[in-house]
């Protein structure tokens, strides 16, 4: 009796391979596929909670619309000399860099241990014959929530140091005043109010670090400078009356 193979079979039937062996028939099975490897769906991360932005935004818009329709404050005399600008401001900007500096100094030694192993260990999961997507994509989830924490820690520090700075005098507003106390016709409220505001401004400038604040200066310098020689050329070329 010759032998029989089976392996064609049609979709759906029993594939077999049968063999005979003298008197015997032997009946194997054939082995059932193997199905390929799916990565499974990367799950959001329950820790990510986003804020009502609208309504806190439309709260505090309202909230300070009220107070003010209830204290009529008066506008501040604030002048800003554009040839005196950035050496005002100057301080502001070193101060930044120097708070950017001991944050670093700070931060390094506690976060740049972790952020090492983290992409040492995304390098081994990319290094793995045969690729596993959802290793990597792990790896690298955890390095880019590492090195987020590790930016609001670095923020975090930064703030408390620029709200120090504050509080011992580098502000930011308060250097355009004509001078460091109350100006005539505003009241203790306002005054405090505005002393309060300028503190808590200066240390987010400063929190934000020197390259933040040098693109302002510029623009503002820029400006200023540009309409300062426009107005010298006005006044060197006048316009000729025109003639009868």
């Amino acid at each position: 009796m010759p032998d029989i193979d089976a392996t064609n079979a049609a979709p759906g039937s029993v594939n077999i391979n049968t063999v005979v062996e003298g008197s015997a028939v032997v009946v194997t099975p054939a082995p059932a596929p193997v199905a390929a490897a799916v990565a499974p769906p990367v799950e959001p991360d329950p820790s990510d909670k986003r804020l009502p932005i609208l309504p806190i935004w439309a709260g505090v818009t309202v909230a300070l619309t009220a107070a003010f329709a209830v204290v009529h404050w008066v506008p501040l005399p604030i002048a800003v000399n554009p040839m005196q600008a950035a050496n005002i401001l100057a301080p502001l900007v070193l101060t930044a860099a120097f708070i950017e500096r001991a944050v670093e100094t700070f931060i390094s030694p506690l976060r740049d241990t972790g952020a090492v192993k983290l992409r040492h260990a995304l390098v081994v999961a990319r290094a793995v014959d045969p690729p596993d997507a959802a290793a990597v994509t792990r790896a690298q989830h955890r390095l880019s929530d590492y090195i987020e924490t590790t930016r609001q820690y670095a923020f975090m520090a930064a703030w408390v140091m620029g709200l120090c700075a504050a509080f011992v005098g580098i502000r930011s507003l308060g250097v355009f005043l004509p001078s460091t106390t109350a100006p005539a016709g505003l009241g203790t409220g306002q005054w405090t109010a505005f002393l309060t505001f300028d503190v808590f401004l200066t240390a987010s400038l400063l929190a934000g670090g020197a390259n933040g604040l040098h693109a302002p200066i510029n623009a503002l310098t820029s400006f200023f400078n540009t309409s300062a020689a426009s107005n010298l050329n006005a006044a060197a070329n006048p316009p000729q009356a025109s003639g009868q």
